[in-house]
């Protein structure tokens, strides 16, 4: 299949190795085309130069690699839902070890007895056999090119592709690149910028980064990689930037009946702050030229009700308004604030769940002349639901979109005006760099009354003085929230999980107390009716995951218990420490963790010690860089599949200058 033709035109399947059956496996990872078996990258690499002897190997969970002959080899069938089991002891000059694999029963005719193979894995110690192998790889010496050994190795996330090992993915990805390298295109090869002619071509970088010469060598493909991801998001951003600028044909009312009503019904006044950032936006809004705003605000600073007075705005000048939340139970919660908020306006919930003739007869409703707002998650970019008379498009939690999708929407309108709104604290510059379609606003204050939330950290022997403190909480009209890490219990880690302690709890620990649960692996509809029961007091503790991360606002829940605390970043600890203190009543954050890592204790620390957002964010850079700051990598603003623009700052900035460069060629 060699030839000219461009390598995202392949399919994956023509690779040596791979064929029309392993490629549907290929295709789960987001494989499918060469282009993508190219830049689907190592996520480690393992240093596989050193070869050990047998009597060096200790029982210590550390990996080793070495060479050694098959003396005994001995199977046991699967049985009663028990693994296939093959058992194989293995000798060099130095001693004899025993190694164990599961259901792997092809390795019974590669192991032939008396030959000597290459074998890397972590060694463990047995009852019964002393030290052992468990699980390791396997390499046949006379294998041609030796990908899993002697060298630098790549490690790829191959998910439960039974089907995929990890030599069989390097085989896969060296054929790759020896038939189709030659046809991949530089695209900074014609940049005339100084910081690209500097990097590896394209051929060097893809093999270096997947088949590594030494350390520097995939620190400098990286690098490339990422200058590359960098420079095209800013071509990207550019070219929506060119293409925005266009007068749009609506024009608003600032002072109407809907902005009136909404300031009457409102139940608090605005903060300064909050005016500041209504004055900016109402600016852009009533000019000729479409908005582009980043909000930006602390948790608990009112970014919503400053939204919705930009939403009255085009209400009541005839037009619609579209609001999209990352999860189902923050759209519920907005629906019903908009309810309240605008009794003369029609306020509509789009969701996933919506099904059938009620979801086709609200489709008909949004493409009327008629000004409503309309309220949803992802369901609100279907390619079939059509806006008529789009004014403004607002998306929440913006770091739980990414830029397409904000997009998305935003094309429901070609002059729509758009607000989109973080709690997620990004430094400015690194904003105006990532946003750079968009103009910023900053709320930097919290509302007055506020009440002080004070955060406690104890370990888990504490925990029956916590469920005292918590049936006092409940005795006195309070709600509290137990958030744990796992929807339900796993063997991979010893963690508490939602569903087996709500059940201890209920039945235990609160039998007298409503406790009810909430998850991301619930139905919309049942997550909907728990979350109104415990809006409307009915439940007094609910056990929770991060699903209640965001948005979420109950005043009357005054305590926030996080188990395994050590198991979430300070963006999700903040954000669920800002579930509480909404109302008047004084407020708890406990976290629960029985950690040892020193890292770990000191990011619990800091989050003891800064309530404010932006502080802690800064924090958080200096600790560990920005790991979770920007969410999970499928939910970040950008996409990136290599680059952090936190960490990788310098390049970003570098990769911009190019691109703007470069458009303007």
């Amino acid at each position: 299949m060699k030839g000219s033709r461009p390598v995202e035109d392949i399919e994956v399947q023509f690779v040596k190795g791979v064929g029309p059956s392993l490629s549907k496996d290929l295709a789960k990872l987001g494989i499918v085309s060469v282009k993508d078996l190219f830049y689907y990258f190592p996520y480690k690499y393992e240093d596989r130069r050193v070869f050990s002897k047998i009597r060096d190997i200790k029982a210590d969970n550390n990996y080793y690699q070495f060479k050694a002959r098959v003396l005994s080899l001995r199977e046991k069938k699967a049985w009663r839902g028990r693994p296939a089991l093959i058992q194989a002891l293995l000798s060099d000059d130095t001693g004899s070890i025993m190694a164990v694999w599961f259901n792997q029963s092809y390795l019974v005719k590669l192991l032939s007895l008396g030959d000597e193979f290459i074998f890397y894995g972590k060694a463990n110690l047995d009852r019964r056999f002393g030290r052992q192998l468990v699980s390791p790889e396997v390499q046949v010496l006379t294998d041609e090119n030796l990908l899993s050994s002697g060298r630098i190795v790549p490690v790829y996330s191959l998910g439960a592709q039974r089907k995929l090992s990890q030599s069989r993915m390097r085989k896969i990805m060296y054929n790759a690149l020896n038939a189709y390298v030659d046809q991949v295109p530089d695209i900074l090869g014609s940049l005339h910028c100084k910081e690209a002619k500097r990097l590896f071509p394209i051929r060097e970088a893809l093999w270096e980064i997947h088949f590594p010469s030494s350390q520097e060598a995939i620190k400098k493909a990286r690098e490339r990689f990422i200058f590359e991801e960098f420079f095209l998001f800013s071509m990207f951003i550019n070219r929506k930037k060119q293409t925005s600028i266009r007068p749009k044909e609506r024009t608003y009312k600032g002072e109407n009946s809907v902005v009136i009503s909404y300031l009457s019904v409102l139940p608090f006044e605005f903060t300064e702050a909050q005016k500041r950032a209504i004055s900016e936006m109402s600016r852009d809004l009533l000019s000729r030229m479409p908005m582009r705003r980043l909000l930006q605000g602390d948790v608990g600073s009112g970014k919503t009700a400053v939204a919705f007075y930009l939403a009255a705005i085009v209400l009541g000048s005839g037009y619609k308004c579209a609001l999209m939340v990352p999860t189902e139970v923050l759209a519920n919660q907005h629906y019903r604030k908009a309810l309240d908020w605008f009794p003369s306006v029609p306020v509509y919930l789009l969701s996933s769940s919506l099904k059938g003739k009620r979801r086709r007869e609200l489709l008909g409703k949004l493409t009327s002349d008629e000004p409503c707002m309309v309220i949803g998650t992802h369901a609100l970019i279907q390619p079939d639901v059509l806006i008529n008379r789009l004014g403004l498009v607002i998306i929440d939690e913006q770091h739980r979109f990414g830029v397409k999708q904000r997009m998305a929407l935003a094309e429901k309108a070609p002059d729509v005006d758009t607000l989109v709104m973080t709690a997620t604290p990004i430094p400015r510059s690194l904003a105006m760099t990532l946003y750079g379609d968009l103009d910023i606003t900053i709320i930097d204050e919290l509302p007055p009354g506020r009440q002080e939330i004070e955060t406690l950290w104890i370990t888990s022997d504490k925990r029956h003085r916590l469920y005292k403190f918590l049936r006092e909480q409940i005795e006195q009209g309070r709600q509290a929230y137990i958030v744990y890490p796992l929807v339900s219990e796993s063997d991979e880690v010893n963690l508490l999980a939602a569903e087996q302690m709500y059940e201890v709890l209920r039945k235990d620990v609160f039998p007298d107390v409503n406790v009810g649960m909430v998850h991301g692996k619930m139905g919309d509809r049942e997550k909907k009716r728990i979350m109104d029961l415990f809006y409307n007091g009915k439940i007094q503790i609910l056990v929770a995951t991060v699903v209640i991360e965001v948005g979420i606002d109950v005043p009357n829940a005054t305590v926030m218990v996080i188990e395994h605390a050590e198991r979430f970043g300070l963006s999700q600890l903040h954000q669920l420490r800002g579930r509480i203190g909404r109302g008047r009543h004084r407020s708890y954050c406990i976290v629960v963790s029985d950690t040892d890592n020193e890292d770990t204790r000191k990011r619990l620390g800091v989050f003891m010690k800064y309530k404010d957002g932006f502080r802690l964010s800064e924090a958080d850079l200096v600790l560990r860089g920005p790991g979770q700051f920007l969410g999970e990598r499928q939910h970040g603003p950008t996409e990136f599949n290599i680059g952090n623009p936190l960490t990788d700052f310098p390049l970003l900035l570098k990769a911009k200058r190019c691109a703007d460069l470069a458009y303007k060629e």
